[in-house]
């Protein structure tokens, strides 16, 4: 079976997808798996033993038709049996159908959020959802697990997948490896455990700096464990920078690190704090312990995945609000530091 798994973009939702593929190549042998993302994100996929090929594509792809057309070829050419829209949105529709699969599974709701302007009643969005579906030849699949992981999973039902368990597998290279090492030694920790902290993130995601240093300052003080600070963005450093300095020692700005080393990073890490960004999940997916700091009302199906992980809940705004008017700003301004300190304690106690 020749399947082609359609995750477009953002870090953080091609690691919760995953494990789709991962289930597929455990229960379907011999199931050869593609996967169209494009190319900044497509990053986290490279070197996975369950993905046999990377199909990479530009942002804005579907604004130049000759890009349109190549992609077309190109996929028809693969002839793919089934073609899997985890994404559900009008550029994952179309490259479902550019594929020209017999079979294509979506899930109930897909592109229902992009009319919700013109159409906000949400009963009514979920019945344009369904005739859209229908007039494209989509099957559709109705979610009902807690996690987008689990739910991302419940695609494969109707291929006589059901309920695997959930593996990310990400690998890392010896080259990342042996660098983070080296990254570690030049910080005057190779030899320490330590916390990571992301600083980064988009702007009504992020925590407060004054907030992360008095963390990374309780983390040394409490449990002589000193804090790496990342930030990837000019933004994301200027808010790394001053945490450090606020940290009373506690913390070092990590150096400049590609994805790949940044989950290097991760795995030898007794705890990694973020706020709702790719790293969060780039982390939790390489087994680092993480405490999750997520101020919006569907915290609970991004929540960093795995049985040791924490939540740390801010205002439940919705989803669909927390880029405007300041919502998702204020929503991570209601985490406290005392909750987020406590629950440190709780997995760093937890590994004594």
């Amino acid at each position: 079976m020749r399947i082609l798994i359609v995750r477009l973009r953002a870090i953080g939702d091609l690691i919760h997808a995953v494990p789709v593929a991962c289930a597929i190549k455990d229960c379907i042998p011999g199931a050869f798996v593609s996967w169209l993302a494009e190319d900044w994100a497509g990053e986290v996929l490279a070197g996975h033993s369950a993905i046999d090929q990377r199909i990479l594509v530009p942002r804005r792809w579907t604004h130049s038709p000759a890009r349109i057309l190549r992609l077309r070829q190109q996929l028809r050419a693969l002839q793919f049996d089934v073609v899997l829209d985890l994404q559900g949105v009008r550029s994952s529709v179309l490259a479902a159908l550019l594929a020209g699969v017999p079979r294509r599974l979506g899930f109930v709701g897909m592109v229902s959020h992009e009319f919700r302007r013109i159409v906000p009643n949400e009963a009514r969005l979920r019945n344009l959802s369904r005739v859209l579906a229908a007039a494209l030849n989509f099957e559709l699949i109705q979610a009902s697990s807690d996690h987008i992981v689990d739910r991302y999973l419940e695609i494969l039902a109707p291929l006589g997948v059901v309920a695997p368990q959930a593996c990310f597998r990400m690998p890392e290279a010896d080259e990342d490896a042996r660098g983070i090492v080296r990254h570690l030694g030049e910080l005057g920790l190779a030899d320490r455990k330590f916390a990571v902290i992301n600083a980064g993130g988009p702007a009504h995601r992020m925590w407060l700096p004054d907030r992360f240093a008095q963390v990374a300052r309780h983390l040394g003080s409490r449990h002589a464990l000193p804090s790496i600070v990342l930030g990837w963005q000019e933004r994301e450093l200027r808010a790394a920078r001053e945490i450090v300095t606020a940290s009373g020692g506690h913390a070092r700005l990590g150096p400049p690190l590609s994805l790949a080393r940044m989950g290097s990073l991760a795995r030898r890490s007794r705890l990694f704090l973020s706020a709702d960004t790719g790293l969060l999940h780039l982390a939790a997916a390489v087994g680092a312990p993480c405490i999750g700091l997520i101020g919006h009302s569907l915290a609970g199906w991004v929540r960093p995945y795995g049985p040791g992980n924490i939540l740390v809940r801010g205002e439940p705004v919705p989803w669909h609000l927390v880029r405007h008017r300041g919502r998702g700003a204020a929503a991570m301004r209601a985490i406290g530091v005392e909750t987020v300190c406590e629950a440190a304690d709780r997995i760093l106690l937890a590994q004594a």
